[in-house]
């Protein structure tokens, strides 16, 4: 007599309640950045000597998709612990970030990228010029 292997109900209730909550993230993602949430978020911090980096403004948004989703998780889940409702909030969160903001790169890597095509660029010239402008591309794209 064959054994059916018994139903995973727990997994199929997580399921079903990150794919719905990734539904809900999808809709508003889609009103105007999220229903003119993140331009209220642009009013902070007050910074007067910079703006926000590229990485700061997407650490910015992660925060407030993910947050979004964790509020959204707890309210349709009040009696679930809220480790468990942060486990179900995070993939849906970074799958609509993702799609909604692309991927967050991380700085250091960028940098390294930049200076490998600087030592490049330079390994490959014997004008003095492009190598200034190498530079000049090199602070630019760390700005970016």
């Amino acid at each position: 007599m064959a054994v059916t292997p018994k139903k995973n109900v727990k997994l199929d209730k997580e399921r079903t309640a990150a794919a719905a909550l990734e539904a809900q993230l999808r809709v508003l993602c889609s009103e105007d950045d999220f229903a003119h949430g993140l331009t209220v978020l642009d009013d902070y911090p007050e910074m007067r000597t910079r703006s926000l980096s590229l990485f700061e403004e997407d650490l910015r948004d992660w925060g407030f998709v993910y947050g979004l989703a964790f509020g959204l998780a707890i309210s349709a889940n009040p009696q679930m612990a809220h480790e468990d409702t942060a486990k179900l909030a995070y993939i849906p969160a970074r799958d609509v970030n993702a799609k909604w903001g692309g991927e967050i790169e991380d700085p250091g890597e960028k940098r390294e990228s930049a200076i490998r095509a600087l030592v490049k660029r330079f390994k490959d010239s014997d004008d003095a010029g492009e190598l200034r402008d190498a530079v000049i591309d090199l602070v630019e794209s760390a700005r970016a």
